[in-house]
């Protein structure tokens, strides 16, 4: 378990928000007062109304995560690489899930092996998976019984773009300069993982054209930092493959860094949104009031997604007291014996919408 100083380094970090802002046209207040009271069962648009730092402070008192679980004790080199293959694994999963559905993902979720791949990797218990697996097995029943490939592929897309991407309300914004109320995206928090995306190694590289100019997603965006992790852990496991242990300590110090100052900050309060029924349904009413009750009994690709936002929830929790573990346990284990364990092979990205690529 982590010690105490350390969760309370960590809580003061989520409490003490330097970057909070204030609107400074009162249109803007009234915009976000009336989008509040629409849509109330949002948090980060209750996340836009707050005005200062102490108000911060009183409202995250309510939200901060749960850091008491216990890790996955390592006992030898062997365990070490086994545990940081399936966190890396678990990261890929999650940013592909959160990014732009791949034919490849939809095909192993449509197959089942997605949840078998899963299954293999998750190496913590916590009573709150039955959230994610009553969800999932729910959603995954129904897509088999009444979808063709072709349609559950595109579904998956529509439903993707219709949560994160829409600009008709209800939809849930996955940045982390929102959800940690700078009220803009490329805001302070989003120019720190810029710098550690830089300082890993990684870089942006631009995925559409928008006015005849080619662009790329704000690198706070939620399904870049859950790749970025996925790239640190890889990278962790290639240095340590080949003996070079500074680097391979310097990877998990940044993972330390981010999970302790970015992700568990506020991917907690994002999955309230994305594992909201209330939410959910009212999706339904967005483009199809008409039809709202046959959303609610038919359309299932949104189950997908507040699966998904449960098992984020858990996993950043015992992630983060994992990395802390394992840094303790690196500095304690064999080198030697630590790269001969290593059989290293980098995931399959081909086919996947991806962000970031290594710096030249």
């Amino acid at each position: 378990m982590l010690k105490e100083e350390i969760k309370k380094e960590i809580f003061e970090n989520i409490l003490n928000n330097e970057f909070v802002k204030w609107y400074r046209d009162p249109d803007d207040i009234k915009k976000w007062e009336k989008n509040y009271s629409r849509y109330p069962y949002i948090l980060w648009l209750r996340i836009m109304l707050i005005r200062d730092k102490k108000d911060w402070r009183r409202f995250m008192q309510g939200y901060l995560p749960n850091l008491n679980h216990k890790e996955f004790t390592i006992n030898n080199e062997k365990e070490f690489v086994e545990i940081e293959e399936k966190r890396r694994t678990i990261y890929y999963y999650l940013a592909r899930c959160i990014t732009e559905p791949s034919e490849n993902l939809c095909k192993e979720i449509y197959d089942n092996t997605f949840i078998k791949k899963l299954n293999e990797c998750i190496y913590f218990e916590d009573s709150r998976l039955k959230d994610f697996y009553d969800i999932y097995h729910s959603f995954h029943e129904k897509i088999l019984k009444e979808y063709d490939f072709r349609r559950f592929v595109n579904s998956m897309k529509g439903e993707h773009y219709l949560i994160f991407y829409d600009s008709f309300f209800p939809f849930i914004a996955p940045y982390e300069s929102i959800y940690r109320s700078e009220k803009q995206i490329m805001g302070d928090y989003t120019m720190q993982v810029k710098y550690l995306y830089n300082a890993a190694g990684f870089k942006l590289h631009k995925r559409y054209i928008y006015d005849h100019e080619p662009c790329f997603d704000p690198y706070d965006d939620l399904k870049i930092e859950l790749e970025f992790m996925y790239r640190l852990i890889e990278k962790e496991l290639e240095y340590i493959s080949k003996g070079m242990i500074d680097k391979a300590r310097y990877c998990m110090e940044i993972q330390k860094e981010f999970l302790s100052k970015h992700l568990i900050a506020w991917i907690p309060l994002i999955c309230k949104d994305l594992t909201n029924y209330e939410f959910k349904a009212n999706l339904g009413r967005k483009y199809f009031e008409d039809k709202y009750e046959y959303y609610l009994k038919n359309v299932t690709e949104a189950d997908f997604y507040r699966s998904i936002g449960h098992l984020l929830n858990v996993f950043i929790e015992h992630d983060i007291v994992q990395i802390y573990h394992n840094i303790d346990m690196f500095e304690q284990l064999d080198k030697e014996r630590l790269a001969n364990n290593v059989k290293y092979k980098q995931l399959q990205t081909t086919g996947e919408f991806f962000s970031l690529i290594e710096r030249e």
